[in-house]
């Protein structure tokens, strides 16, 4: 409570206990409200207060607002950082606070348990051998290289400043549980590694890969020090957990080893998570999500002490550092498995799946223990019939007979005006688009390109090489696109194999254009889409793009069939001779409309 922590302006990071200060405790009276006003007006301070957070270097790291919702009914809401005091602290912190509270109420002295300092556990810590536990994680890690993901949101990457917490829950039965406990029990595990493991074959499925890794938070009091179990403070840490899915190997025979490398990794589970993320090529990337089994106790029994009061209900929020997070909770009658995720990063639906996916992991391992780890299923039959039946009933109506450039055409007489591209900072229209593709059409045409025929298109992307794409369909022959940074010698064969006598092109890739007009022989005639440039090479010409209005260019549309060529597309040829597809309208268009 008397702490600041100071990291400006130092080289490490000070904590310093001030001889005074005074407690944060707020009250706000709402007895006359609604129950709906009462409730909105909780839920305001809530993310009010979630939004405010701690200044570490000037609050007090732990504040109390009491909301008085009826004559004798209040709700008490118990805000406090992670740094001063974990969750299995909670449960100590309440019970004393409980005693107090009834010693007063009742007028009977307190009867506290003694108090162990923490720093007895911070002597501890700083005798352990940091070099050890450094070579064993580096040990641990060793070859693990590809992070083990759930599927994230487009663009999510853009938006890592923002958090917006949900929450999945699930509840697993008795029964469920009970029989994941006895595979834990045959198998010399606690449940908390059985449900480890069926989280990372989960995750290898997901990923396709039979080594996976994620993050476990571990409770930090195995530490050999005397009545760490009644002391205040934090002591969590995280941890990598590496679980490998052989094959040929059952799932209770992953639980085995899992819980042998388990009891090796509590013994440096003191080291910090930051210098063990180091050791791996993924650095931060390594842990992608984390996993809490709290089997603590989370609110202390009244049963022992008359406080005057009961209490109707207790829940908590808590927001970590990552974008996922499964938190399984021990009940008397189940266990509930809790997703809270940043919903600015995962879908809600396939997180949805994701958790009827791990229930069902579950659901089928205890039942089947020796089951092998590749032949769980987690699809539910519902799901099985989507992926297999209905997903592949894609027959429709499309527009079978039509052409792609006659699509383009139909939409600019619907809008001419409409912004078609937006390239850097200039806008196209659709009847900019479709007048400098009719130009290079008519070009094509006046310069003998037959119907059918295959036109190269060396250009950067960007508004040329779309127009020129479309003005080489409107001409009734296929595109071949070529990559600028080709070699020379690679276009020229995929031109040779064509006997390619036309191509469009732009300034940049001039000297390469005038290369292949001396390599290859059956190519005449380039045309450059920009108006400037006219160029002789013996009977092979380099023409500009002929200006608009210019009696040879009046557009007349060429009659194109639906199974004529579209363009023609190769391979880049870098690991042996390029192979060519060849694509007509109808099947782009079929795929188009799917």
């Amino acid at each position: 409570m008397r702490t600041v922590f100071l990291y400006e302006e130092t080289k490490k990071t000070l904590q310093v206990v001030l001889s005074e200060r005074q407690a944060e405790v707020t009250s706000e009276c709402l007895a006359d409200w609604t129950p709906e006003r009462i409730n909105a007006r909780i839920e305001e301070f809530k993310a009010e207060d979630r939004i405010r957070g701690f200044d570490l270097s000037e609050d007090v790291p732990m504040r109390t607002s009491i909301f008085q919702t009826g004559r004798d009914t209040f709700e008490v809401i118990w805000s406090f950082h992670h740094i001063v005091v974990d969750g299995w602290s909670m449960g100590i912190l309440m019970k004393d606070f409980f005693e107090m509270y009834g010693a007063l109420y009742t007028g009977t002295a307190p009867i506290l348990n003694s108090v162990r300092p923490y720093s007895d556990f911070i002597r501890w810590y700083e005798q352990q051998d940091k070099q050890e536990a450094a070579e064993y994680w580096r040990h641990y890690l060793a070859g693990y290289e590809e992070q083990a993901t759930l599927p994230k949101l487009p663009m999510s990457a853009e938006r890592n400043n923002e958090y917006l917490q949900r929450e999945e829950i699930r509840k697993l039965d008795a029964e469920t549980v009970r029989r994941l406990v006895q595979i834990g029990n045959g198998c010399g595990a606690t449940v908390n590694t059985v449900i480890q493991v069926a989280w990372g074959v989960l995750l290898g499925k997901y990923n396709h890969t039979r080594d996976v890794v994620f993050g476990s938070v571990i409770s930090g009091r195995e530490a050999q020090v005397t009545g760490i179990e009644s002391m205040v403070g934090l002591f969590i840490n995280t941890i990598p957990v590496r679980i490998r899915l052989e094959g040929e190997v059952s799932f209770a025979e992953t639980v085995q080893r899992a819980q042998e490398e388990a009891l090796e990794s509590t013994q440096f589970g003191y080291f910090p998570l930051v210098d063990i993320q180091s050791f791996s090529s993924l650095r931060q990337g390594l842990v992608d999500q984390i996993m809490a089994f709290e089997n603590f106790v989370q609110t202390p029994s009244l049963d022992d002490r008359n406080v005057g009061f009961q209490i109707e209900g207790v829940s908590g929020f808590e927001q970590t550092h990552y974008d996922f997070n499964i938190i399984v909770l021990p009940e008397d009658d189940g266990m509930s498995v809790k997703f809270t995720y940043n919903a600015a990063v995962y879908d809600e639906e396939l997180i949805r799946r994701a958790m009827g996916h791990y229930c069902r992991i579950l659901e089928t391992v205890s039942m089947h223990p020796d089951i092998l780890n590749e032949e769980i299923v987690m699809v539910s039959e519902e799901e099985k019939w989507q992926l297999t039946i209905e997903n592949n009933l894609t027959e429709q109506e499309y527009a079978r007979d039509k052409t792609l450039h006659g699509l383009f055409e139909e939409q600019v007489r619907q809008t001419p005006n409409a912004v078609a591209l937006l390239f850097e900072d200039r806008q196209w229209t659709y009847r900019e688009l479709d007048e400098k593709a009719n130009r290079l059409a008519m070009q094509l045409r006046t310069l003998g390109m037959g119907a059918g025929k295959p036109v190269g298109i060396l250009a950067e992307r960007g508004p040329d090489m779309v127009a020129g794409v479309l003005g080489v369909l409107k001409a009734g022959g296929a595109y071949v696109p070529f990559e600028p940074g080709w070699p020379q010698s690679r276009i020229a064969g995929i031109m040779e194999s064509l006997s390619m006598e036309h191509m469009l092109t732009t300034h940049r890739q001039l000297p390469v254009v005038r290369g292949l007009l001396r390599e290859v022989p059956s190519l005449m005639h380039a045309v450059c889409m920009e108006e400037t440039v006219v160029e002789s090479h013996g009977e092979k010409q380099i023409y500009g793009l002929q200006k608009a209005g210019a009696e040879s260019l009046e557009y007349e549309a060429v009659a194109v069939d639906a199974e004529q060529l579209a363009y023609i597309i190769f391979t880049s040829g870098s690991t042996g001779t390029p192979k060519g597809v060849a694509v007509c309208h109808r099947p782009v268009i079929n795929l188009s409309n799917g």
